[in-house]
């Protein structure tokens, strides 16, 4: 399980720059007439136009739902493409903090480490039952957790601030403004899937201590 929790934290820090490039991230940007036209809104009416998908790393885009994706390089000081999305889209709420993808690493490393120690404590090794050693992979553990956990909460905050701010001007320009809506996307729960899951193996090695 606790492999499980930190990939899939990882493929989330990652995407969707590194991977998974249409299929997970944190904001995603998408055609839709439910801005413009709140009235008479068809649900079956499919909508042609501009993408992006944003996470911590970086993004993707495309300029049509069948068109080339592409992506910036993944980086902790991220760059963000929105150079698809017309000039009455306002590009500008959205994005990341720098110092969110540099933490989030920072808590995937500690994570990273309880892992391999609680792993290897699972087999009984001898050398490794010592107190000591419970205590510093506990510490790993912890403060994983609670680095990564605090990065996502705030990125979320701070990003569903953007998608209602990106959405209101969109709304507030009527049938001139354009066909898209931004929405916080599946990477926060795949996130606090994991995070919750991470409470077992946290659990298990706090009690050795």
């Amino acid at each position: 399980m606790a492999w499980t929790v930190f990939f899939l934290t990882l493929f989330t820090y990652l995407a969707p720059a590194q991977m998974l490039h249409t299929r997970t991230a944190l904001v995603t940007v998408t055609p839709s007439t439910l801005l413009v036209h709140n009235s008479t809104f068809n649900p079956s009416e499919k909508v042609d136009g501009p993408s992006v998908f944003l996470g911590l790393l970086g993004s993707c885009s495309r300029v049509k739902n069948n068109a080339h994706v592409g992506c910036t390089n993944a980086s902790t000081h991220p760059v963000y493409n929105l150079s698809v999305l017309p000039s009455r889209a306002p590009s500008h709420f959205l994005s990341a903090s720098q110092a969110a993808a540099i933490a989030a690493a920072v808590g995937l490393s500690f994570s990273y480490a309880f892992i391999i120690g609680h792993t290897l404590q699972a087999f009984n090794i001898k050398y490794l039952d010592q107190p000591v050693l419970h205590h510093f992979i506990a510490f790993f553990g912890v403060i994983g957790f609670l680095i990564g956990l605090t990065v996502f909460l705030v990125m979320r905050l701070w990003l569903g601030k953007a998608v209602d701010d990106f959405n209101l001007i969109v709304s507030d320009q009527g049938t001139k403004g354009p066909q898209l809506i931004a929405s916080v996307s599946n990477g926060f729960i795949i996130v606090w899937f994991a995070y919750a899951f991470h409470t077992a193996p946290l659990y298990v090695s706090m009690v050795r201590l």
